[in-house]
């Protein structure tokens, strides 16, 4: 569970993914610890990522990279102000996905 009281599933995921990975561990205790391990590395690269909050996007850029989207996945919209909109959610979700991706060490 979270923090929140909310089910945590990326970490039951990444369980299930370690177990599958690892079938020799058994012992408990032994999976508790190493997984407790990788969070606390993982918490402290959200921090950094937090403190890092201030994002400055190109516009342009962006705009590209939209527009890239909307052919690689055949996208068209009714007017301008819808397609303004799916810009703004698009653009969100970008930035979000650049920061996930920037906090996972390669």
């Amino acid at each position: 569970m979270n923090k929140d009281g909310s089910f945590a599933w990326l970490e039951y995921i990444d369980y299930i993914n370690f177990r599958r990975s690892n079938p020799e561990m058994t012992d408990p205790e032994v999976i508790d610890e190493m997984l407790r391990r990788r969070y606390a590395v993982a918490d402290q690269e959200m921090k950094i990522v937090e403190h890092q909050e201030d994002v400055r996007v190109d516009e342009a850029a962006m705009k590209a990279r939209f527009e890239d989207w909307m052919k690689e996945y055949d996208k068209t919209y009714k007017n301008e102000e819808e397609k303004a909109r799916r810009y703004e959610i698009f653009k969100q979700n970008a930035i979000n996905a650049d920061k996930a991706n920037a906090s996972v060490p390669h």
